[in-house]
């Protein structure tokens, strides 16, 4: 409802929507103003945002007494660059990447190298995701891994192919040891490695056996 009533997208080189939140660099929390308050923005939404998202910069300091005139706001600037993005959406032929998923309004466009590791704009490495599964990707919900040129292969947090059968109390495990994994220090990419190759030796069963197992493929 909310996607809806912000409207869709006019260019392909932008990002779907404008929603201002503030982000500090030196603890990465994010917030958004509203009300005359801030008010803490989920790390998750902080994440999916910085896949894709419009970046306005700091506003200089107002100058004291004397000082030279305060420099103007920096120009916004797009996360990801405008020619890329549109030769991205159109690749993927403006729809969400994901099999048998025909959303094609409000798309987002998800790094599959995360930002947080150091990910590029490689377009190789960028897939269109529609909202419900970018979050997906994020939540560890759904893993995604391949190239634009070979394609996208996603598979359910329990390692089973996307569209075939799930194990809900496997995934919700999965997620666990990966939420588990991270909290130890593990980057994301690494923790799913970790699980994957445990995955391949064994089921998932509890999220104590699992995590051992991870820790053992270390």
């Amino acid at each position: 409802m909310a996607r809806r009533a912000l409207g869709g997208p006019s260019d392909e080189g932008r990002a779907s929507y404008q929603v201002a939140v503030t982000r500090c660099d030196e603890c990465g929390r994010a917030s958004i103003d509203a009300g005359g308050e801030s008010h803490p923005v989920d790390p998750l939404v902080a994440e999916m945002a910085a896949c894709d998202a419009q970046a306005v910069g700091t506003p200089g300091r107002r100058p004291h007494v004397g000082a030279l005139p305060e420099t103007p706001p920096p120009r916004a600037t797009q996360t990801i660059p405008p020619a890329t993005r549109r030769g991205v959406m159109r690749r993927d032929h403006n729809r969400c990447a994901v099999p048998g998923c025909k959303n094609h309004r409000f798309l987002d466009v998800h790094h599959v190298d995360p930002r947080s590791e150091g990910g590029s704009h490689d377009p190789e490495r960028l897939a269109i995701l529609c909202g419900a599964h970018h979050r997906a990707v994020h939540t560890a919900a759904l893993a995604v891994e391949g190239t634009g040129t070979g394609g996208f292969a996603f598979r359910h947090a329990d390692g089973t192919s996307y569209g075939g059968p799930v194990s809900l109390p496997a995934s919700d495990v999965v997620r666990e040891v990966l939420g588990a994994l991270q909290h130890m220090g593990f980057k994301a990419t690494r923790a799913r490695a970790l699980v994957d190759e445990a995955l391949r030796v064994g089921t998932a069963g509890d999220a104590g056996s699992l995590l051992r197992a991870a820790l053992r493929a270390v």
